[in-house]
């Protein structure tokens, strides 16, 4: 195996060992102790995996591989859900505040004007 998918494959299996690590602390806020256990599991393989990687000649398994898929998919999924976000973000920003920040600076020529417009717009509540 090239040196390349050596370093991509342990990069792989410790994002998974993190991502499972962050699963546990939630599940663990919330009270999910199946949830926590289970994420513990996964974290503890995936570091396993992961610390594979360093020795000099590493052997894998079959099961390594089916673990490694499996993480393909974990991140893949994570970067996705990441997308989606990323894309309700902006679409907020240009729909809603920057809509509203360009009509305070084409409707407004004073910053009476800009504040009473912003008070509107953004429903400021002043005391």
């Amino acid at each position: 195996m090239s040196n390349e998918y050596l370093t991509l494959f342990k990069e792989l299996a410790h994002a998974v060992e993190l991502l499972a690590e962050q699963v546990m602390e939630y599940d663990h806020e919330h009270n999910d102790e199946g949830g926590e256990k289970t994420a513990q599991i996964m974290r503890d393989d995936f570091a396993a995996l992961a610390s594979k990687f360093d020795s000099e000649n590493p052997a894998f398994e079959r099961n390594d591989f089916i673990k490694l898929l499996t993480g393909v998919y974990i991140i893949v999924n994570n970067l996705q859900d990441k997308i989606t976000n990323i894309r309700k973000t902006i679409d907020g920003y240009n729909t809603n505040v920057g809509a509203k920040l360009q009509r305070i600076m084409n409707e407004t020529t004073s910053d009476e004007e800009a504040a009473q417009l912003a008070n509107e717009l953004f429903n400021i509540q002043q005391n």
